[in-house]
Parts: C-alpha cells; sequence; structure tokens
C-alpha cells in the first residue's frame, strides 16, 4: 500500500460558545507500530515527541478563516510530512478567541521538520497577522506507557 493510502484525515465539528463551527482535526498516517519491550520487560508504547501550543486573540470575525487554514495545515502535514503523526485543534468552550493545539510527531526531527516547513509557514502567513504569538506549553518526548495497563 502507498503512503497516500496509508493517509487518514478525519474532521469532526465541535460549537465554539459562540456557535460558531470549530473543528477538532486530527491528521494521522498509519505509521509502523510504536512497540517495543521496556526495561521492565513489559511491551510498552513508544514515546512520542508532543507539541502543545495555546493560541489566543483570534477575534470572531476571523474564526472561520482561522479554522479553514488550521484544517489546511493538518491536511497538508499529513501528506508531506511522514513523521507527523497527530494534529487536534479544539476551541476553548470557555473563551471564544482561544484555540489549543495538540500534535505529534514521531521524533523531534519531524516535529522541526513541520515547525520548518511549508505547511507551518503557509498557516501562519494566514493566522500570524490576526492571533497573538502562540505559545508553546508543552514540547518534548511522551512518557513510555505499558501496552497492559494493569
Amino acid at each position: 500500500m502507498n503512503r497516500k493510502k496509508k493517509v487518514g484525515l478525519a474532521i469532526f465539528a465541535m460549537a465554539a460558545v459562540t456557535g460558531v463551527a470549530a473543528p477538532v482535526v486530527a491528521a494521522a498516517q498509519a505509521p509502523a507500530p510504536m512497540t517495543e519491550v521496556n526495561s521492565f520487560g513489559h511491551q510498552s508504547t513508544r514515546s512520542v515527541y508532543v507539541v502543545v501550543a495555546e493560541l489566543t486573540g483570534i477575534k470572531p470575525a476571523f474564526q472561520n478563516m482561522f479554522i479553514r487554514a488550521a484544517q489546511a495545515d493538518a491536511r497538508c502535514s499529513a501528506r508531506n510530512e511522514p513523521g507527523t503523526l497527530s494534529f487536534v485543534v479544539a476551541p476553548d468552550p470557555q473563551d471564544q478567541s482561544r484555540f489549543v493545539l495538540s500534535e505529534t510527531y514521531a521524533d523531534k526531527r519531524a516535529w522541526e521538520t513541520h515547525r520548518d516547513g511549508k505547511c507551518f509557514a503557509d498557516f501562519f502567513a494566514i493566522v500570524g497577522p490576526n492571533i497573538n504569538p502562540p505559545r508553546f506549553v508543552i514540547e518534548g518526548p511522551s512518557i513510555e506507557v505499558p501496552r497492559k495497563l494493569t
């Protein structure tokens, strides 16, 4: 199966407080299973590189354009960046001018490829002038999680 067939893109709608349809966007490809045997001898999921960013100052009149730009960024990342594992954009139900992005990458290099690439640049070319600078809340590897938690 070629890479394009492995890429899945799902877009779900979530209503914001204002009634504006705001998406939760997940762009994921079907990577090789990320499991390994950890130091305790248990099978675990390998860590991934996690980036959580807070975007604020998004005016109501700009929300639909912001959502379209986020959807385009997710699609572009899924299609062109093999290390992009997931991409979620969630509106804050208490603050219509705030969105949180949660993204996972195969490793730090995949995040850097995204951050320095065309998809990221295109997104910020559209939204950058209309929002506050992003605040990166988390940027680093996740912890390993045992496949069997009990």
